[in-house]
């Protein structure tokens, strides 16, 4: 019976023993997993802490910008999250192209300095599909500190892929502060009306970007400018706006108040 209790009580140590390896052998595997999406850099530990912060922040409050279309027909808006100082956390900059190729970057920024930038580019084809993401870390002067890379064809998810360190690049935010400002090339200056679907668009933009957006009626500032349009082509005004769906899945920006500058 002694013998017996001891070749059980040896049987249980072995097995506990292996346990503890397997449980080990998986945290392991899973550190190393862990290590290959995180950039082969030795700061990359504060910046992501940062970024993970700013996406799990339930608190910052969402804006958006108007959407526009360039000559092109290329279509471009930002998002923005801000927070209770009204500084941008973050902005999202959207691009989709008229050949199905679509830009998505995400800048984040610790008060007025942006210390990281995420870019997805995905193109869907009706045979393949391709995504790539750079992630860009910059220093207190807005310099390139390193830039890393990944890939992934057909339907692979490309968050399981790993980064690989790249050449410097560098994303610029300055546009996607000028789309949500309503400033330079997407200041929204008054290029006409248009009627259609029953509806009345209030067309507005510049010569490189325009976009629309609904209005109910021809009153107050907008009878006065309906009645004059030529005095106030390309005259600068100041949207506000919210999106809108209808029933049947037209989607469109509706006006919500409109001043001169």
């Amino acid at each position: 019976m002694n013998r017996l209790l001891i070749a059980i009580y040896c049987i249980s140590l072995i097995l506990t023993a292996c346990k503890d390896e397997v449980q080990a052998s998986i945290k392991t595997e899973k550190r190393e997993r862990l290590d290959q999406l995180i950039p082969a850099y030795s700061k990359a530990d504060s910046y992501e802490k940062q970024i993970q912060t700013i996406d799990s922040d339930k608190d910052l409050f969402e804006a958006k910008s108007l959407s526009y279309m360039d000559n092109d027909g290329n279509i471009e808006s930002v998002t923005a999250l801000i927070d209770s100082t009204y500084q941008f956390s973050k902005l999202i900059h959207y691009l989709t192209e008229t050949d199905g190729r679509q830009v998505e970057t995400h800048f984040y920024f610790k008060g007025n300095q942006l210390f990281s930038s995420v870019q997805t580019i995905r193109r869907y084809t009706e045979k393949s599909s391709f995504s790539r993401e750079v992630k860009t870390y910059y220093n207190s002067q807005n310099e390139v500190v390193y830039t890393a890379e990944r890939k992934a064809a057909g339907e692979n998810n490309i968050t399981k892929s790993a980064y690989s360190k790249v050449e410097k690049r560098l994303h610029d935010p300055s546009k996607a502060l000028e789309i949500i400002n309503q400033k330079g090339k997407f200041q929204t200056n008054f290029l006409g009306f248009n009627e259609s679907r029953g509806k009345i668009f209030l067309i507005i933009g510049t010569e490189y970007y325009n976009s629309t957006v609904v209005i109910p009626g021809y009153r107050g500032i907008l009878k006065t400018i309906k009645n004059n349009e030529s005095n106030y082509l390309n005259k600068a005004l100041k949207i506000e706006f919210k999106e809108a769906t209808e029933l049947d899945g037209f989607s469109y920006q509706a006006l919500l108040d409109i001043k001169l500058i």
